[in-house]
């Protein structure tokens, strides 16, 4: 069989937000090379995804990318050199082994963790609503590119109850159509502060996020106004008759 080094210890990171590109370098050892009797030997690499599912493999393949900067072992001091490139388009995590073949034998094995953050939200949608009664508002999304593609749209569990969505699946038309068209339903039962929601949109390669603020009316009191009049007040003055008697 072949002859397989002792996994190394350190772990190897690499993170970027999506639609970020990230360009790196990382170099690994070779512990236990020997000599090279007859110089420089080839060696074969591959990535290894530890996470089952197939989801995470499919992001992982499209997005991240290291390539070897030299295909030749050396001698049995100079650490290989790789270049990284990783522009995910869709949140993920995982544990990745670089798993490394000589080829007249011996197997090295390198922890990689690889993570996609999610990106900023790609718009912030304003709904008002009177109380007990809904407003809706509405958006046109098309894919990333000249194909259509199935989605997934969804209220994060954080999001108030008051809001909904609709379609949360379907077809989104490819880029330079006229758009998928979304409903955003705003239906609140209550006076007092803003209402918040996240709105995220899948397919299988990419993710868009809006957040969602929905406020109501601001509510003012009623004034009445009296109806009662007061009359003035006048001195009684005196007569003439009066006037003459007290002369």
């Amino acid at each position: 069989g072949i002859v397989e080094a002792s996994p190394g210890e350190k772990l190897y990171r690499f993170r970027t937000q999506c639609r970020q590109r990230l360009e790196s370098y990382f170099e690994v050892p070779l512990a236990g090379v020997g000599k090279l009797a007859n110089g420089p030997e080839p060696f074969s690499y591959e990535l290894v995804v530890l996470d089952e599912d197939p989801k995470v493999k499919k992001l992982l393949n499209r997005s991240f990318f290291i390539t070897a900067t030299d295909g030749k072992i050396r001698d049995n001091v100079t650490p290989l050199g790789f270049k990284v490139d990783f522009e995910p388009l869709r949140p993920f995590r995982t544990n990745v082994e670089l798993v490394l073949n000589r080829r007249s034998g011996g197997r090295w094995r390198f922890s990689l963790f690889v993570s996609a953050d999610p990106p900023p939200v790609d718009d912030i949608i304003r709904i008002q609503a009177m109380i007990n009664r809904t407003t809706s508002v509405s958006f046109k999304l098309t894919n990333h590119h000249k194909n259509p593609a199935c989605f997934q749209a969804r209220l994060t569990e954080d999001s108030a109850y008051q809001f909904t969505v609709f379609p949360t699946s379907g077809i989104l038309e490819p880029l330079g159509e006229d758009g998928t068209t979304f409903i955003i339903s705003f239906t609140p039962s209550e006076y007092g502060r803003a209402l918040f929601a996240k709105l995220i949109i899948e397919t299988e390669e990419m993710q868009w996020s809006y957040e969602i603020q929905g406020t109501h009316p601001e509510y003012i009191a009623p004034t009445g106004t009296s109806r009662l009049t007061t009359q003035p007040k006048f001195e009684p003055q005196p007569s003439a008759k009066t006037q003459k008697h007290r002369q």
